[in-house]
């Protein structure tokens, strides 16, 4: 996809894909938190929600269900697109 093909992002929503990318394997919920606190990236916990689902909607992010109960099988997130396209 190119760029012009998805909408603005707002800074404030960088922070998630930037994490995302940064691993280069989809993250759950937690493992998001924990590597936004460990960098200080003023990622806070109840915002979480709110990114994903503005970033899933602009076709920034995909969820990915492990099919499961439990930390080890919650939904997973993966970028879209590299990083310089958001």
């Amino acid at each position: 996809m190119s760029k012009k093909n998805h909408p603005l992002v707002a800074d404030s929503e960088l922070v998630l894909p930037r994490i995302l990318l940064e691993t280069f394997h989809p993250l759950n919920k937690q493992e998001v938190l924990e590597k936004a606190s460990a960098d200080e990236s003023m990622f806070a916990k109840k915002s979480f929600h709110l990114f994903a689902n503005e970033l899933i909607s602009k076709g920034y992010l995909l969820p990915i269900d492990n099919g499961g109960i439990g930390r080890k099988n919650a939904r997973c997130y993966a970028p879209t697109v590299p990083y310089n396209e958001f």
